[in-house]
């Protein structure tokens, strides 16, 4: 089911051979412990790329305001921050670009007025979660899931000795990711925000959220989503609940552009792994991982210098957990008429006054 959005409950029903109550009820499971599943978007296709930073300090923020200070044209664009509190206290963070030259460099213009700048990239490859490997395994008896740390080491170091530079992998090539741009509407917008907060609505719950029909619905998921094949895959949600359980931290490094990318995918399968971005050209990237609790001597004793001697730079910051915010994909500053994003504010005023009048937002 990797390449196929799991919302289609039927179409579950089908691959693992159980009926729709039984689908319904693992699902009705899931959302209780919290957990579930979000899906990943293509963002070049609906024009959009990623910019990672990382500060030299905290970026001030307000009950009111996403990062105080900055511009109403970039706010909107952001897509995650959190505050480092070890081994220093800085913040990093992740923000929407329109794929342009124009719109890249206006989000670091507009952050450069609000923070000191560290290091950024401009990430055109997006690491999900997958399903944890074989180092990880679950006592059913005392309810408690466990990654084997030291098998975990072991086995990142012999990939990365068996690592071939030889190998070929394309980087960012922009007007390859014009091309294959897809035209989308608002209403396709508001279906994928709402589908990575939860990848399990119906069309009818789409309906609902989205003020809409569930004929449209239907519509724009197969002509607008499926067809152009805009959702990659899913992956697995973290909810707040067993995020609390964990420690975070985020890593920030470079290394041989193929040999990052072929560390993170296996790094990826880690359990507590919850994303990460990577610059295919400068090899740079940052990813972010949570550590269960009962766990953390264990990877103390392995991980931190097991990633040092993989990578050739890396640095490790330990998260407030308090700070994080994460925000869906972006539909404000879209314009509605001209189907394109905007970094106009008058646009971003507009589509705020028609979502409001319409009860959206």
């Amino acid at each position: 089911m990797s390449n196929n959005p799991i919302f289609f409950r039927q179409k579950l029903t089908r691959v693992i051979g159980l009926n729709i109550d039984t689908i319904n009820r693992w699902i009705k499971i899931i959302n209780i412990i919290d957990s579930g599943f979000i899906i990943n978007i293509d963002f070049e296709k609906i024009g959009l790329i990623q910019i990672a930073f990382k500060f030299n300090n905290q970026l001030k923020v307000s009950s009111t305001e996403r990062v105080t200070g900055l511009p109403e044209r970039s706010k909107w664009f952001l897509r995650w921050k959190a505050d480092a509190v070890f081994p220093d206290t800085r913040s990093l963070l992740i923000s929407f670009a329109p794929l342009s030259t124009i719109g890249i460099n206006t989000i670091l213009k507009d952050y450069a007025l609000v923070g000191e700048i560290d290091d950024y990239f401009i990430a055109d490859s997006y690491i999900p979660n997958k399903l944890p490997g074989e180092f990880f395994e679950c006592d059913y008896k005392y309810k408690i899931c466990m990654n084997n740390w030291k098998q975990i080491s072991e086995h990142l170091k012999k990939i990365a000795d068996s690592f071939d530079e030889r190998e070929e992998f394309s980087v960012l090539d922009k007007k390859r990711l014009r091309k294959k741009r897809h035209r989308i509407d608002l209403l396709d917008l508001l279906m994928l925000s709402h589908l990575e907060e939860n990848a399990l609505y119906r069309p009818q719950e789409l309906a609902t959220m989205t003020k809409s029909t569930v004929l449209k619905i239907n519509r724009h998921l197969r002509k607008h989503i499926l067809h152009p094949q805009l959702i990659n895959n899913t992956r697995i949600r973290y909810g707040k609940h067993m995020v609390k359980k964990f420690a975070l931290y985020t890593f920030w490094g470079r290394d041989e552009p193929n040999k990052s990318r072929v560390l993170l995918n296996e790094i990826s399968r880690i359990y507590g792994f919850i994303s990460g971005v990577l610059d295919s050209k400068s090899g740079k990237f940052m990813f972010m991982l949570g550590v269960p609790g009962h766990e953390i001597f264990e990877y103390a004793e392995y991980m931190p210098s097991t990633f040092k001697e993989l990578f050739s730079e890396i640095e490790a910051y330990q998260l407030d957990k308090f700070s994080i915010r994460s925000y869906t994909i972006p539909y404000i500053p879209f314009d509605r008429f001209n189907k394109e994003w905007s970094l106009s504010e008058e646009v971003i005023v507009e589509t705020k006054e028609s979502l409001m009048k319409k009860g959206l937002i």
